[in-house]
């Protein structure tokens, strides 16, 4: 329950493991997805991103873009944020 998509207090985190990566981005349909929202890296490979859930809403879908060191880019597959 750490990685994915978690609700905190009034926010959306979003968190994912991705080695090697040197940026990786949140993208979804509550910010038309674009690069708006970059994540933070943590450490141990994980990176973090919060959203005021003003700005999102349960059911709302979203992506990770991730992108490596040879600035290739990869999209993982669709998800839904949880209903809470």
């Amino acid at each position: 329950e750490y990685l994915g998509v978690h609700r905190e207090d009034s926010d959306y985190v979003f968190r994912v493991w991705a080695p090697r990566a040197c940026t990786v981005y949140v993208v979804g349909d509550f910010n038309n997805w674009d690069e708006s929202c970059p994540m933070m890296h943590i450490g141990n490979d994980i990176w973090e991103y919060c959203v005021s859930s003003n700005n999102i809403c349960d059911g709302s879908l979203y992506k990770f873009k991730i992108k490596n060191r040879r600035k290739t880019t990869v999209l993982n597959n669709l998800f839904l944020t949880k209903e809470f």
